[in-house]
């Protein structure tokens, strides 16, 4: 068996890399942080034939760092590279304009990363990820939030895996999502059956809870997101590097001046701020409605405030700045860690929640900014990578490609 390089594959991801080789279809509904993507890496490395990956933009360079490093593979990325590869990604924004020439590559094998995308039966993005994988015999989708608003959720994401074997949608909620009959039209309420959805799904799906597999995984987990910049920010960012050059170049000119110089330079750090934050907000979104308790960090009150307003929709939010008074910032850790609290978001400034903060209820940790001190990004993850932990902590870094 091809094995990753430099990863030693725990228990359960090799009962996942057995379990996606002995059969056509396999459905990897894992927590965040538990090795998804190495596992059907390797899954694929032992099929033979062209291999396709589908998924978000957002996870084409976490593909391509481990394909390359644990593999040594390149992967060829539709729309950017030129040249051939066995290994093929494609994101969802552009299935519709590539997938009639994919399918002629004929596939043997593939993964649909984030497969929950393809929740809504009629969405383009669902059709057109059904077109590019027709006719490819092996299937392995890869998700850790399979529902995201009810049952029929499954359905499409089923269907992409095995066609044919789930019956249609109406029939799938007929059986399995609660139907209600009303004046209306079919209202469905919940969940039916669940003990035949469930034995059904034993068959595709396997469910890794990262509470179960926990003493198999290292304790923190850090990871950047590349971020592609639009036109309009990939400009704003070039004038603010500009403009850093030139405090930069003045200040060694005159000799003096340290400390204006400092200023300057916290100010353009704070427009990067704003336009990284611009940038992930979709990402943001997504990551505070499919964790439980998530911390963002930032250098600038400005960027908490807006961080705080995007994710009011999604989770129940604190922003704590340094303006905020030591009780206010006392009563938003304890609504964060209070046992209550489901979906939680915590937005802080760095500066904000000095020595003696615990919070070790956070899964997932985003920093927006970077900074000059490594020791303070440390020390702020530190705040959530508790000995009192009872999970692991996935640490982002949100990184503007060059």
């Amino acid at each position: 068996m091809i094995l990753p390089k430099t990863i030693k594959l725990t228990p359960y991801q090799l009962r996942g890399v057995e379990q996606g080789l002995s059969q056509r279809a396999t459905y990897l509904a894992w927590d965040l942080g538990v090795g998804k993507t190495v596992t059907a890496l390797t899954i694929l490395a032992n099929r033979k034939g062209p291999r396709l990956i589908i998924g978000p933009k957002m996870v084409r360079d976490v593909w391509r760092k481990e394909l390359l490093d644990q593999f040594g593979q390149r992967l060829l990325c539709v729309g950017e590279d030129r040249g051939d590869s066995e290994w093929v990604f494609c994101h969802f924004d552009i299935l519709r304009d590539w997938w009639v020439a994919l399918r002629q590559n004929k596939f043997q094998c593939c993964v649909v990363d984030e497969i929950h995308y393809i929740r809504s039966k009629r969405a383009k993005r669902t059709v057109d990820t059904q077109n590019a994988i027709s006719g490819i015999p092996f299937r392995v989708g890869l998700s850790g939030s399979p529902i995201v608003n009810s049952v029929r959720d499954l359905w499409p994401q089923l269907h992409a895996l095995q066609p044919g074997i789930w019956g249609s949608e109406f029939e799938f909620a007929q059986q399995f999502a609660q139907p209600e009959a009303t004046e209306y039209g079919w209202k469905y309420a919940g969940l039916s059956n669940e003990d035949e959805l469930r034995l059904r799904l034993d068959d595709i799906m396997m469910i890794v809870h990262k509470k179960d597999v926990l003493p198999d995984l290292p304790p923190l987990t850090r990871q950047p997101v590349l971020l592609d910049l639009s036109p309009d920010s990939a400009n704003e960012y070039r004038c603010v590097e500009f403009e850093m050059v030139q405090i930069l170049r003045e200040a060694k000119r005159q000799g003096k001046g340290r400390a204006d110089a400092l200023q300057k330079l916290t100010r353009q750090f704070a427009q990067v701020s704003k336009i990284k934050l611009k940038e992930t907000k979709a990402w943001l979104k997504e990551s505070a409605a499919h964790t439980d308790r998530l911390v963002v960090w930032t250098w600038f009150k400005e960027t908490a405030r807006a961080g705080g307003r995007l994710l009011r929709k999604s989770a129940e939010v604190r922003v704590v700045t340094g303006e905020s008074t030591i009780d206010a910032r006392t009563r938003a850790i304890g609504d964060f860690e209070g046992p209550s609290a489901s979906h939680a978001a915590l937005v802080a400034t760095v500066g904000s929640l000095g020595h003696g903060v615990s919070i070790p209820s956070a899964r997932t940790v985003v920093f927006i900014d970077l900074w000059w001190q490594p020791t303070l990004l440390l020390q702020a993850e530190a705040r959530a990578h508790r000995m009192t932990s009872k999970q692991g902590v996935n640490v982002y870094y949100l990184v503007a490609k060059d």
